[in-house]
């Protein structure tokens, strides 16, 4: 499934999207770069970097109107980062105006995430897994099932709260409404649309960017509307899990009986890559270990508009306005609702070129001896850091 499509008027052959994809997933091919959709994490990066805005997000909205339109009972299951994103007075404005847009009812994905913490609750206690590494980020999946597959047996094997509230909502609401999920991350499309392990649970993905152009159109201005809180119980310290730390600080707040694994959370692309080299090396062990491809979490993900947004400031604001307990565990009601998802290795097994070829290949562009090569990383592999040679 294609996420991130490319503008090829627009494409420059600048290389700068080659060089920043920290996992090699982008080629150039004819003039044009070209994601490899199989190798590709969906972190946005090449997104945030491209100087010719040559790549654009493939978009769900045409399809949410269109179920608004036609009459079909529509759940917004909004990303509780919301409360970092949006301009309001109090949160339940932005509720009323996800209404007005067309919406029957508007739930806190952070309902899902409470069924969530629930498992990795389960999985401290039984204390069986050496390690857990604990995710929303559908991008930290995908990282460590291609590229560290060693490490799939410490994956908590839990859904994401996202496919968590659409399994919940399908219960309670049956199979004649349409779910809907916004939020600041383009991996959640690939998630809900194209994984076999979990899709069928939500019906469209939209994200933050995307709902702020629609409310202009409609000219609906967050500020001037009510207070109307969400149809989900309060989900209370879950609300957190999109900042650094959310899902530790929900775990803890939650957990009835002592455990001895040690925590940590771990964000940003190249600290979870370094993580995982460690890991991969046997130097991690007993740890819960929470990990985010985005820096800060998902507060600043790669579909939140590039109006300034200061990860430090909303993590401070959404820690001191939301109470560090647990949900009631009589809002619990679905016992069995599975939440299960196996890992698996998927990994590529491309053969490596041999130092002939690579010298072959080097001939051919007039480049015979090491004084020729230049090293400018144009191809994306630095000289000291490839992983598979030094020169290029």
């Amino acid at each position: 499934m294609t996420v991130i499509s490319f503008k090829e008027a627009k494409c420059k052959n600048c290389y700068k999207c080659v060089r920043t994809c920290n996992v090699k997933a982008i080629m150039v091919k004819n003039a044009q770069a070209q994601i490899i959709d199989d190798n590709c994490i969906l972190c946005g990066q090449c997104l945030d970097t491209c100087p010719q805005n040559a790549k654009t997000l493939n978009s769900d909205l045409h399809k949410v109107k269109g179920f608004i339109k036609a009459g079909i009972p529509t759940i917004l299951s909004i990303a509780p980062s919301y409360l970092g994103v949006f301009t309001y007075q109090t949160p339940g404005q932005v509720i009323s105006a996800l209404l007005k847009l067309g919406f029957k009812e508007v739930r806190e994905t952070a309902e899902g995430a409470a069924y969530v913490t629930q498992e990795y609750q389960k999985l401290l206690t039984s204390g069986k897994m050496e390690n857990i590494i604990t995710t929303c980020c559908p991008s930290v999946n995908d990282l460590i099932e291609i590229y560290y597959p060693s490490l799939t047996k410490y994956m908590a094997p839990v859904v994401s709260p996202m496919i968590a509230h659409g399994k919940l909502i399908r219960k309670l609401l049956g199979n004649d409404v349409k779910i809907v999920f916004l939020g600041p991350c383009i991996a959640k499309k690939r998630e809900a649309e194209s994984d076999p392990r979990t899709t069928g649970y939500i019906d469209a993905v939209i994200n933050f960017s995307e709902v702020e152009q629609w409310l202009l159109e409609e000219h609906i201005d967050i500020l001037e509307q009510p207070q109307t809180p969400p149809s989900n119980p309060n989900p209370m310290v879950n609300r957190l899990y999109p900042i650094s730390s959310g899902i530790i600080s929900s775990v803890v707040a939650s957990n009835e009986s002592k455990d001895t694994y040690r925590k940590f959370y771990v964000d940003g692309i190249n600290n979870c890559m370094e993580l995982m080299d460690s890991m991969t090396k046997g130097d991690i062990s007993g740890c819960f270990i929470e990990a985010n491809l985005c820096s800060g979490g998902c507060i600043k993900g790669p579909a939140v508009s590039q109006k300034p947004i200061s990860r430090f400031k909303v993590k401070l604001e959404m820690e001191e306005i939301i109470p560090k307990s647990p949900v009631d565990t009589e809002c619990l009601t679905q016992d069995e609702l599975s939440l299960y998802k196996p890992f698996c290795d998927r990994s590529h097994h491309d053969s490596i070129p041999s130092m002939e070829q690579i010298n072959y290949i080097l001939s051919q562009i007039g480049k015979t001896k090491p004084e020729d090569e230049l090293n400018c990383g144009a191809c994306g592999y630095s000289r000291y850091h490839s992983k598979y040679y030094s020169h290029c």
